[in-house]
């Protein structure tokens, strides 16, 4: 089944985008966490993560190693991550802004991670940081299976359909979708 987007001009077979899902690795259903740059859309937080990341690997690769350089990459890394887990466990929905910023953010603690990494394997830090990566995302899948809004309950009430302004008023008070998309 082929999928027409909001933005026009890009196709969509079963969910992965004909012109490149690394580019665009969200569902049709979600083109909104996308940036469109002409007629190309890059997922928001990777448009900013990947050219942070370089750039800070790139820079930092070459300095010293100070004391406080871990606490600065974990306090990056945490900021990033948890606004990452905040909203794949679906307790929020943040807009494009705030997740260009958290992809810089991430990407900028994960070059500075790799900066050290580089200089010394697995270095403390660099231990601490993929720890607290894998915590934050198993927290935020258990969160998201947990579905503590109850939005799950509303959305199988619609049987898979669009909601009926009642039930998206309903489903948007339990801080599931507002448009009463199906999510699963």
């Amino acid at each position: 089944m082929w999928f027409e987007s909001r933005w026009g001009g890009i196709k969509y077979h079963g969910g992965g985008a004909r012109m490149g899902i690394l580019l665009s690795h969200h569902r049709p259903d979600q083109l909104d966490r996308c940036l469109r740059v002409g007629r190309i859309l890059l997922c928001a937080r990777c448009a900013a993560l990947y050219p942070a990341l370089a750039a800070v690997l790139c820079l930092g690769g070459s300095g010293r190693r100070d004391a406080w350089d871990g606490w600065v990459m974990l306090g990056l890394g945490a900021m990033g991550m948890l606004g990452w887990g905040a909203e794949r466990a679906r307790l929020v929905r943040h807009g494009n802004g705030p997740r260009v910023a958290a992809g810089a953010v991430l990407g900028a603690s994960l070059g500075w991670m790799l900066a050290i990494h580089f200089r010394e394997p697995f270095a403390r830090p660099v231990v601490g940081q993929i720890a607290m990566i894998v915590a934050i995302w198993v927290a935020a899948e258990i969160l998201r299976r947990v579905d503590l809004t109850g939005a799950r309950h509303v959305r199988k009430a619609c049987d898979g359909r669009r909601a009926t302004p009642d039930e998206r008023r309903s489903l948007g008070a339990l801080g599931g979708r507002p448009d009463g998309a199906v999510d699963e």
